[in-house]
């Protein structure tokens, strides 16, 4: 088993090498970051997403800040997509690749993380402080630059 302590913005490992990569991002309460973390987190996800194997699975522990920041803010293949596909109803003419999803959002919206299908978020109580655990796993490959 190798586990490894490193900077998430640039990770020293080669693509699609991990299986698993679990992170507790930083609340800023205890830890703090010179940058704000609702900038940093796509490029964070993305180095993840880049070094995790078909299959790998990503887990991050988020304040409930965050979570809400990642949700509002970034598209994500789903299960729930991935199962269910309907049609809009005021346009009856669209092809399968173009139906709705349960949010509303066409297949063909651009997704942010394109490898990533969001799997589970639960919420947890950590003390003091609620936070969530969300889960993603990588299930296609994606072209790095």
């Amino acid at each position: 088993m190798f586990i490894s302590f490193v900077h998430l913005i640039d990770l020293p490992v080669v693509s699609e090498s991990i299986d698993i990569v679990i992170s507790d991002i930083p609340f800023g309460k205890k830890f703090t970051c010179s940058r704000d973390m609702k900038e940093l987190l796509p490029d964070i996800i993305h180095q993840m997403e880049r070094v995790l194997r078909i299959g790998g699975v990503l887990v991050l522990l988020l304040s409930q800040k965050l979570h809400h920041h990642l949700k509002t803010n970034f598209h994500f293949k789903s299960d729930e997509i991935e199962r269910l596909q309907v049609p809009k109803l005021d346009s009856p003419s669209l092809s399968n690749s173009e139906s709705l999803n349960y949010k509303g959002q066409t297949a063909t919206d651009k997704l942010d993380f394109p490898s990533l299908t969001h799997i589970e978020s639960h919420s947890v109580s950590l003390g003091v402080t609620e936070a969530v655990f969300f889960k993603c796993k990588k299930t296609s490959q994606t072209m790095f630059c």
